[in-house]
């Protein structure tokens, strides 16, 4: 179910990485840096996912709209998700909005006695090529966890 947390096993993922983001004051800074990120990384494939990427896990939970870096899946890409046992939620909402899901996987990685290690990524599996309400894009988001 979309609305439950659990730690997977999960194979790894080819990515293309764009530049780290550059993140002013303003509205709609997730949507122009993520728009910069598809104009500017070479080789993007629009059929592919896409996410965000952050440096750690508290990243995520202060900035969960600023991503350090987007990234795309792609078999051809020149970066890797490595695989490994993640701590993995979903969510739905438009790009940069996590209706809390940085919260509910901190509380649940302290509450299982998990240790968050290394980047979260934030992927959006479902976006505007299948899915014409906003509210309803649905992103998958992961981070490594030990113990």
């Amino acid at each position: 179910r979309e609305d439950e947390i659990a730690v997977e096993a999960m194979p790894a993922l080819p990515l293309r990485v764009g530049a780290e983001n550059r993140f002013g004051e303003g509205d709609l800074l997730f949507y122009r840096t993520y728009v910069r990120f598809l104009g500017e990384t070479p080789g993007i494939h629009l059929s592919y996912p896409v996410g965000g990427y952050f440096d750690d896990m508290a990243r995520w939970v202060d900035a969960p709209s600023e991503p350090t870096r987007f990234f795309s899946i792609d078999p051809d890409g020149e970066s890797e998700k490595p695989a490994g046992d993640y701590l993995v939620g979903y969510a739905r909402g438009y790009y940069g909005e996590t209706v809390g899901l940085p919260e509910r996987m901190a509380r649940y990685a302290k509450d299982k006695g998990l240790t968050p290690v290394g980047p979260v990524y934030n992927i959006y599996l479902h976006d505007e090529v299948s899915v014409k309400d906003e509210s309803r894009y649905l992103m998958q988001a992961s981070v490594a966890v030990r113990g």
